[in-house]
């Protein structure tokens, strides 16, 4: 690699055969993609705060599990981003508003985009506030 690349940092994830890849310059970028219906709820209250498991229980049952993995996704992204990886704790991170107010985390305010990329799934990057995203 050239010296253009000295600074990438690059996240990936797989769900069955869909594969998704993000490269970032500078700062941490994470990216975590799920399978909207693989999910069970029993495990909600292991991985999702107070807050986030209330706005489950408002939902319909059959919108509940979608909620779910959206949640998954997003908190996987920023324990992915920071470099924490699922041992940062799903818990800690709260991703209740994060579509519009982002997440702070190890002193970095995150933004997080989530990407339909593919129907029947789930799929979230973590990246700094300030920074651009293209899809390619």
């Amino acid at each position: 690699m050239g010296s253009g690349f000295a600074d990438a940092v690059v996240s990936l994830t797989h769900a069955s055969d869909f594969v998704a890849v993000v490269v970032g310059r500078g700062a941490g970028v994470g990216v975590d993609a799920e399978a909207s219906e693989r999910a069970p709820l029993s495990i909600a209250p292991r991985a999702l705060t107070p807050h986030e498991l209330a706005r489950i229980d408002e939902l319909e049952p059959s919108k509940q599990r979608s909620a779910l993995t959206r949640y998954w996704v997003q908190k996987e992204a920023v324990l992915k981003a920071t470099r924490e990886g699922l041992a940062g704790g799903m818990k800690s991170v709260d991703t209740t508003d994060a579509a519009v107010a982002g997440v702070q985390r190890n002193g970095v305010h995150w933004r997080i985009d989530e990407l339909d990329l593919r129907p029947g799934y789930a799929c979230a990057v973590a990246r700094p506030l300030n920074s651009v995203l293209r899809i390619a």
